[in-house]
């Protein structure tokens, strides 16, 4: 008994230890290293962003929402001729795109009038055009509070 206890013990202090030393992956989605909108607040926020609720990146875009005005502000970061695209939905069943088509180093704002007390998620990709296919894609961000 005593042989199979320090058998079962053992076990789970070598799974702990390996759980431990693992580092986790935030999300099979995340093509481009987009920093998941749930990471870490310790990570800074992109210069812009600091009045925001949360933002989603990747390499080529990135874009913030903003609780107060229901409000998402959106970059492109590349002369690379795709568009960044803002994708949302809501708890309530709610969805849209915010499409910035304004080139390389230009700020778009999408206002949105979302229903207040509900929650949303987004994320941000680029596209060759309106439509996907998508080229790169951020993760998912967590749920949010709307305004």
């Amino acid at each position: 008994m005593a042989k199979l206890r320090n058998a079962i013990v053992g076990g789970a202090a070598l799974i702990i230890a390996m759980t431990l030393s693992s580092p986790a992956q935030a999300n099979s989605v995340d093509y481009d290293n987009a920093r998941p909108a749930d990471s870490p607040a310790t990570q800074a926020y992109p210069p812009n962003c600091e009045e925001a609720v949360d933002y989603a990146i990747i390499s080529r875009g990135e874009a913030c929402f903003h609780r107060n005005g229901d409000k998402f502000e959106v970059w492109d970061n590349e002369s690379d001729g795709l568009r960044v695209v803002v994708e949302w939905y809501t708890d309530y069943g709610r969805e849209g795109e915010c499409h910035h088509t304004g080139g390389a180093g230009a700020e778009l704002w999408c206002n949105y009038d979302m229903r207040e007390g509900g929650e949303l998620k987004f994320r941000v990709v680029t596209r060759n055009g309106a439509n996907p296919p998508n080229h790169h894609e951020s993760v998912v961000s967590r749920w949010l509070a709307i305004g």
